[in-house]
């Protein structure tokens, strides 16, 4: 059962939810979890301790996406390959520059530039946020009347599938995937199984976390 707590900022929703934690945690043999924002995980783990106690907080398991994905992939065996890290992805993305060059229109000249190589990782990063694939760009591309921003979509289609393409064909894991992979994997772990999520704090979901 879904049961939404609307209200305007500091009408005492957060307040509700965690009074209906506390009865559950008290009666209920149900896991419970919390689902947060990354930068309110530390807030809510201290609430928790300062509200219900030592042993009361121990029912409630306070997670963010990216814990959620590690405590799945934990009980799934964890992925498989090296994780990369921002030195990693430079250098990929400049293999994948290096290796479309003569076929880019508009980035040709910007292949040496280790500005556009950041400014291009830091677009790819929000197109995996809003769950956008090269081919969706490619397609966006084709649709769209000859002009310089037809040239710049097919050019970043054609560099953001170089670089999926080598990430997939190497040992290496990309971080910015985790959440694609953890909505490919959540069916398969018991991590929900019987329990009671709650939902707070969070302005709005990424294409990706949706």
């Amino acid at each position: 059962m879904l049961q939404l707590i609307i209200g305007r900022a500091g009408s005492g929703k957060t307040t509700a939810l965690y009074e209906d934690m506390r009865k559950a945690a008290e009666t209920a043999a149900a896991p419970l979890i919390l689902l947060v924002p990354e930068q309110a995980s530390f807030e809510n783990e201290r609430r928790l301790l300062c509200e219900f106690g030592p042993v009361l907080s121990q029912r409630v398991q306070v997670l963010s996406f990216t814990r959620m994905a590690e405590t799945v992939f934990r009980q799934l065996g964890g992925l498989s390959g090296k994780r990369m890290d921002a030195t990693l992805s430079m250098l990929i993305m400049s293999q994948a520059l290096h290796g479309v060059a003569d076929s880019l229109t508009i980035y040709r000249h910007h292949v040496e530039n280790p500005d556009y190589l950041r400014s291009v990782l830091d677009f790819l990063a929000e197109c995996k946020q809003c769950a956008i694939t090269p081919k969706q760009l490619a397609d966006t591309a084709a649709a769209l009347p000859e002009s310089v921003l037809r040239s710049k979509t097919a050019d970043t289609a054609l560099i953001f599938g170089a670089y999926e393409a080598l990430v997939a064909g190497s040992s290496l894991c990309d971080p910015q995937d985790d959440l694609t992979v953890l909505a490919e994997r959540l069916c398969d772990c018991t991590l929900f199984d019987g329990a009671q999520l709650y939902v707070d704090s969070f302005k709005g979901f990424t294409e990706q976390e949706l």
